[in-house]
């Protein structure tokens, strides 16, 4: 990898306080979600979940997964 290519990457790294900013935001996502029935799972995914997340541009991709037997819809956990 080229110097200035490695320059370029260390530039579009997030800071500490911008991963905590979205750490702490999945946890309260999942913290709200899971006082639902059925046990969800979450992962990260996208960007920040392959550790490809640049600065100039990101957001916060979170999967959830519920059991196959879970009752609830989309529109219903909505």
């Amino acid at each position: 990898m080229s110097d200035y290519l490695k320059q370029i990457l260390v530039q579009q790294q997030l800071s500490a306080a911008e991963l905590r900013a979205l750490q702490n935001l999945r946890a309260t996502i999942e913290g709200q979600l899971s006082k639902l029935d059925g046990n969800p799972r979450f992962y990260y995914a996208g960007s920040y979940g392959k550790k490809t997340m640049i600065r100039e541009r990101y957001d916060l991709d979170i999967v959830v997964y519920w059991p196959h037997n879970t009752k609830y819809s989309i529109e219903g956990i909505y």
